[in-house]
């Protein structure tokens, strides 16, 4: 794959060139030639940050285009500031028709690389002969998801252990087994290993090139990825990590919440508001919008904007809107319904208190009572609340009353902290809009 990357790369570029000046009588200028220098250092940098070539970026069309779209923009910016820092200027328009066809034939290049190795391994092709050293709850869990997910590319010929009667064989047959059938990868059960099995089943795979992985033990702790980091010579494992500790990922959903926000601003807000503020003025006294303290990122407290859907009330900072509230106004029922109600959160999405997608602000008093209750429920606050999100698309939106909803609320939200990809953004934003035009049922 690298070697097509570097080709399209190149390809693309060359046919900008030709693009803009209809002929390659310059592209050997000695600033050409360094451009072209430099676009293919800044790839393998923007690739290396971004571990592109990472197998476990190569798999699902989401984790591969949106890393794409990631080295795309680090790729770009760094060239925008090469063209600003030295006093070489490359065009503009060359710059638009490079990019415009390097990412066009990127797209479709991945696509089929993508597209390849799952067929291949349809057809049972490219698989790595692997072993599961230890049987345990964590890697039972591990080998159901080799065998499920074929695209991962394991043919798991089973598991390895002294004492489980679903193993292939104990470990004193361990290295015969690896030659007999030519096994190519290790995954170890820390906790089913003493030290001195665990140091020689490294010193056996390292001798013959078996790739060996680890396993810990982490006994019903749920998390969806584990980071290994050093402090000094010590390895540290970070249990939650997301996809938005990385400066670049909270760069590029800072700017798609600035883009999309201004454009509903600019675009709908304007004349729709007062329309809109019209009708609830018309039906009720109170004011036109609704604000609300709500739990924000790092559990600060911020002002929620809404379109005032009830009737004015004491209870409205305590109790939540259930179906069949009487405090609901007519103009109010059909304003949840299509979630319009929602549209001054751009304004908070402007201002940077909420993203576009993220998991939805509960009340103060919500998120001190769920706290004590659910498992989990303030990691959802590590990152930005949002004018919609997956939880809501997925069904979970409306009344809380019923813990074991809230439960599986929580268990989306946390998925989406730790799965992040801006794909994933637009995926919901089109559900939500979607859902708007046909109506919610739980949207009360």
């Amino acid at each position: 794959m690298r070697w097509g990357d570097f080709i399209v790369l190149n390809a693309s570029f060359f046919l900008g060139f030709w693009l803009k000046f209809r002929g390659f009588e310059f592209v050997f200028a000695p600033e050409f030639s360094a451009f072209f220098l430099l676009i293919n250092l800044f790839w393998l940098i923007a690739s290396s940050f971004l571990k592109t070539y990472d197998p476990s970026k190569q798999t699902d069309y989401d984790v591969t285009f949106s890393n794409l779209f990631q080295v795309f923009v680090f790729h770009f910016l760094l060239i925008a500031a090469l063209n600003g820092w030295v006093k070489t200027y490359y065009s503009r328009l060359f710059l638009i028709y490079g990019y415009g066809v390097w990412g066009t034939m990127m797209f479709l290049w991945r696509f089929y690389f993508v597209w390849d190795r799952k067929k291949s391994h349809r057809e049972g092709k490219g698989f790595q002969k692997t072993l599961i050293v230890g049987y345990t709850p964590e890697t039972k869990d591990l080998g159901d998801l080799m065998q499920q997910r074929s695209d991962l590319g394991y043919s798991l010929l089973g598991y390895i252990d002294d004492r489980h009667p679903k193993a292939l064989t104990d470990l004193a047959h361990f290295e015969e087994y690896c030659e007999k059938h030519g096994i190519q990868e290790v995954f170890a059960a820390l906790g089913a290993l003493r030290k001195s099995q665990l140091k020689a089943l490294i010193q056996y795979c390292d001798f013959h090139l078996i790739r060996l992985r680890l396993i810990p033990e982490y006994k019903g702790f749920e998390y969806a990825q584990l980071k290994t980091d050093f402090l000094g010579h010590v390895p540290v494992f970070y249990l939650r990590v997301s996809p938005l500790d990385m400066p670049l990922n909270r760069w590029i959903k800072r700017v798609f919440d600035v883009i999309f926000s201004s454009l509903i601003i600019l675009l709908v807000l304007w004349w729709l508001l007062p329309i809109l503020g019209i009708m609830i003025k018309l039906e009720s006294k109170g004011p036109i919008f609704f604000k609300q303290k709500r739990s924000g990122m790092n559990n600060r407290d911020f002002y929620c904007y809404k379109l005032r859907s009830m009737s004015v009330n004491r209870d409205q900072d305590q109790l939540q809107a259930v179906k069949g509230d009487r405090r609901i106004t007519r103009f109010g029922a059909f304003l949840r319904k299509t979630s319009l109600d929602e549209l001054p959160q751009f304004f908070n999405v402007w201002w940077g208190d909420m993203s576009v997608v993220g998991p939805r602000p509960h009340m103060i008093a919500h998120t001190e009572q769920y706290r004590q209750m659910i498992d989990q429920y303030m990691v959802r606050h590590w990152i930005k609340p949002g004018v919609t999100g997956l939880s809501q698309v997925k069904g979970y939106r409306g009344e809380t009353t019923d813990p074991r909803m809230m439960k599986n609320r929580i268990k989306v939200d946390v998925f989406y902290l730790e799965h992040w990809t801006f794909l994933l953004d637009l995926k919901v934003v089109l559900l939500t809009v979607y859902n708007a035009i046909r109506g919610e049922e739980n949207a009360h």
